[in-house]
């Protein structure tokens, strides 16, 4: 699997790195099990298909958890860990995607809902009841990605804003996003209340994929560092305070998550010359940065990765519609 070559690198955060077939990375939003357990994505299986796994959070003992008969992406916890939301694509040329749910040991597979779109970043509300997601919503000039809230059942859905990597708030009355400017395509993170209104950008500048912390005080997002390259940075949950918390030259640092204590941030690293994006662990001040995943695979967090082959997407306009 290569990357596409001459992608600058806001552009491929921006498109979530997509691959030559219908594969991308980032995202974001993803927490651990309280045992340690994160859920990410990987072809190791050797099926030249993505599938949905789960490791310990040293990198150890990883599970597969989806087979090999779709492209599976943008695995999410349940805020009970008992159910993983997850976008399935069974046929790429059709350009369509359903979301499933299944528990973690696969078992109770469900697809919730089929759409004839593409679907990226399945999100669950933290009482279980509610997903969010983003989706492609074409009309006849140009297309558009767009928040969604359903049912877990798939029922009532609902359309909120133009963006995508919805992200809920632990205590569940907000919902971070992220938009792209009409014009330049530049990324930057939002923040709106869960029914959609109250819409405001968080932190100036090139930014976006935000995860809150366990506590909900904080929020960890991805950024133009020192090089000019996205990084981690963490921010107060009221937009204050931001700092770069890890930075490599010639790396892309994307997808952040946090442990369930707080004191670690997991993340997906891509680095120049090297073909496969890695898992990575680092300790909130950035210290300790632990590579989990081999590198001979390719190995991403969830949540946010859209992918396109052919179509072009119409970026979103910056601030609230009016």
């Amino acid at each position: 699997m290569r990357m596409r070559k001459r992608v600058s690198a806001w552009v491929a955060w921006t498109l979530l790195i997509a691959f030559n077939t219908v594969r991308a990375v980032c995202a974001p939003v993803v927490t651990p099990k309280p045992s340690g357990r994160l859920v990410f994505v990987s072809d190791r299986s050797g099926t030249g298909r993505m599938n949905i796994y789960t490791m310990a959070s040293d990198g150890s003992n990883p599970v597969k958890v989806t087979n090999g008969e779709r492209i599976d992406l943008d695995p999410a916890w349940s805020a009970d860990r008992k159910r993983i939301a997850f976008v399935g694509i069974a046929d790429a040329k059709a350009q369509k995607s359903d979301i499933y749910t299944t528990s973690p040991d696969g078992t109770l597979l469900k697809k919730v809902v089929a759409l004839d779109t593409i679907a990226f970043s399945p999100t669950w509300s933290p009482d279980g009841k509610l997903l969010a997601f983003s989706k492609l919503d074409s009309g006849a000039n140009k297309s558009t990605l767009v928040i969604m809230t359903m049912s877990s059942d798939g029922s009532n859905q609902k359309r909120l804003v133009d963006g995508l990597s919805p992200a809920w708030s632990p205590d569940g009355e907000h919902i971070l996003y992220t938009i792209l400017e009409a014009d330049t395509n530049a990324p930057h993170l939002y923040i709106m209340d869960k029914n959609g209104k109250g819409q405001k950008q968080l932190v100036s500048g090139k930014s976006g994929l935000g995860a809150w912390a366990p506590d909900g005080k904080h929020i960890a997002y991805m950024a133009s560092g020192e090089n000019h390259q996205p990084h981690i940075y963490v921010v107060n949950s009221d937009g204050s305070g931001s700092k770069q918390v890890i930075a490599t030259d010639g790396a892309v640092d994307f997808a952040p998550a946090w442990s369930d204590d707080g004191r670690k941030l997991y993340f997906t690293r891509l680095e120049a010359g090297v073909a496969n994006p890695s898992i990575y662990s680092v300790d909130i001040n950035g210290a300790n940065p632990v590579k989990l995943t081999r590198g001979d695979t390719v190995d991403f967090l969830g949540a946010a990765a859209f992918f396109l082959t052919s179509r072009q997407v119409a970026p979103t306009k910056v601030g609230p519609k009016k």
